[in-house]
């Protein structure tokens, strides 16, 4: 193979996209695989002029064999034509590359067969493919669209991330995926499930108790009684009685421009409650480990003293 063939060798196509059965689909291999099958239309008629070093013979059946195997796309039908391309492709170039003496030369009838398989697998690539939606994911606001289907939650803060139970980074995503698709009450619904669940996660940090099943009202009424920031209830209050509450009614619906404000309003949220969870969780931790020193010391003194009773 040489050089310039290595450097058209095929990228990836098809990427999983996280969590989903759909697939992230590089479009410019497609124009690629075209791109080197095309080579072969250029292919002369009369078996003399092939030259050894065909590119468009080696291109054509790097790209073909990588497209039969790999399986980019399923086509049931145009696998067994894409087979019947392939043979014929590499028959011709058997022939040219061999160096075995006498050589077998390349019949017309070869070149012939070669162009009319090309069109079969061609005929039918086409109609096939036609079955396959592809659909473009559009751009919005000012959003990283990659990130916005497969990593929403990496637009909440860091230090919001290390904090937050994983149900609320869960549902921030799924609300990110429905952004992207612009299914705008679907945002708003994982948005709010999102804060909610980092509400509940505060509750039972604050009030050592648990609050999965705690409403968002008693959450944030306990929340309040148990000294909790007089601000961060406030807001909460807000978005549970203009935002949370009337999306739980089935006559209500988001549009893109509410989705989106919403996707914002919850992140200010979980941001607002993660930074007064990691004071709590610095605060239990700081006096854990003052107990621990105190337990210490209590310990080494009652040895000391033991000690000296003995003597």
């Amino acid at each position: 193979m040489n050089k310039a063939t290595r450097g058209n060798f095929p990228g990836w196509f098809i990427l999983p996209v996280e969590g989903l059965s759909m697939k992230q689909i590089n479009t410019f291999v497609l124009y690629q695989l075209g791109q080197n099958l095309n080579g072969l239309r250029q292919l002369p008629t009369d078996p003399a002029e092939l030259q050894p070093g065909s590119n468009a013979l080696f291109n054509s059946y790097i790209w073909l064999d990588w497209f039969i195997r790999s399986k980019p796309v399923p086509l049931e039908i145009t696998e067994d034509s894409a087979k019947a391309l392939l043979t014929r492709i590499n028959g011709v170039l058997t022939k040219l590359t061999s160096q075995q003496q006498p050589k077998e030369e390349v019949a017309s009838w070869e070149l012939t067969a070669l162009q009319t398989a090309l069109t079969q697998f061609e005929t039918i690539l086409s109609a096939e493919v036609q079955k396959h939606l592809i659909y473009i994911v559009s751009q919005v606001s000012g959003f990283s669209m990659p990130l916005l289907v497969t990593k929403a939650e990496v637009n909440l803060p860091e230090d919001a991330l290390e904090v937050i139970p994983d149900t609320a980074k869960k549902d921030y995503r799924e609300a990110g995926r429905a952004l992207a698709f612009e299914l705008p009450t679907a945002v708003g619904f994982h948005a709010m499930r999102a804060a909610e669940s980092t509400l509940r996660h505060y509750y039972g940090i604050l009030l050592t108790k648990d609050g999965s099943k705690c409403d968002w009202a008693t959450c944030v009424n306990e929340l309040r009684k148990a000294g909790a920031n007089k601000k961060v209830m406030q807001v909460l209050d807000q978005i549970r009685d203009l935002h949370r509450n009337p999306l739980m009614h089935p006559q209500d619906f988001l549009t893109t421009k509410e989705a989106i404000g919403l996707f914002d309003i919850a992140k200010s949220a979980i941001s607002a409650m993660a930074e007064e969870i990691a004071l709590l969780l610095a605060k239990q931790k700081e006096e854990k480990e003052k107990k621990e020193r105190e337990q210490g010391f209590a310990a080494a003194a009652a040895a000391a003293a033991l000690g000296g009773g003995q003597a």
